[in-house]
């Protein structure tokens, strides 16, 4: 009975364990400690449909990992990272002007802080290319091509009331499930 007991408790411990998570967007591990990554302190975000993002706490680079709020709320069934380009102000009659919009996301932009963060997963920035931009491992043996997203942030400005915030970033989405690795935005 003694040895039963101690079987099923080292059953439950092995099997309850999940590795810590890596922050690591680009590998396959989905299966990590959600109860870890709030220990770590990472945002909650509700990412609407009953999906919430655990995001780190970082300016300009963050990786997520995102759970189903339902009974497997504590296993990762995407994860992925977003990086903050820039911001700048625009004129409010400017937001539907689609070739004006797309100038502004063809800007060109220093990507070498892009590269210092992708550098810890052994991956690196390649080129930008007409709105997209590629990475890839360091054995360049996988290639990715990451949109360039935009969003408009409301001016809070008295002082400029007919501006808006035009805010380019990019937004990696990386599943378990193949083929939701397509351009998503949460």
């Amino acid at each position: 009975m003694k040895n039963l007991f101690l079987f099923v408790l080292i059953s439950i411990f092995l099997f309850a364990c999940k590795p810590t998570p890596t922050h690591n967007p680009f590998d396959d591990v989905f299966d990590v400690s959600v109860h870890q990554l709030i220990e770590e302190g990472c945002d909650t975000v509700n990412a609407g449909c009953g999906y919430f993002n655990f995001i780190t706490r970082r300016k300009k680079f963050r990786t997520y990992y995102q759970v189903y709020g339902g009974d497997s709320f504590y296993k990762a069934v995407a994860k992925g990272f977003d990086y903050s380009m820039d911001t700048f102000q625009i004129p409010s009659s400017k937001v539907s002007d689609t070739k004006y919009i797309d100038s502004l996301i063809q800007k060109p932009f220093d990507f070498s802080g892009l590269e210092f963060e992708l550098r810890q997963f052994d991956y690196h920035f390649f080129t930008n290319k007409g709105g997209l931009v590629v990475i890839g491992d360091g054995n360049s043996e996988k290639r990715i091509d990451v949109a360039i997203r935009h969003d408009f942030i409301e001016s809070l400005n008295e002082e400029l009331p007919d501006t808006v915030h035009f805010m380019r970033y990019l937004n990696y989405f990386n599943s378990d499930v193949p083929e939701k690795n397509e351009f998503f935005d949460f």
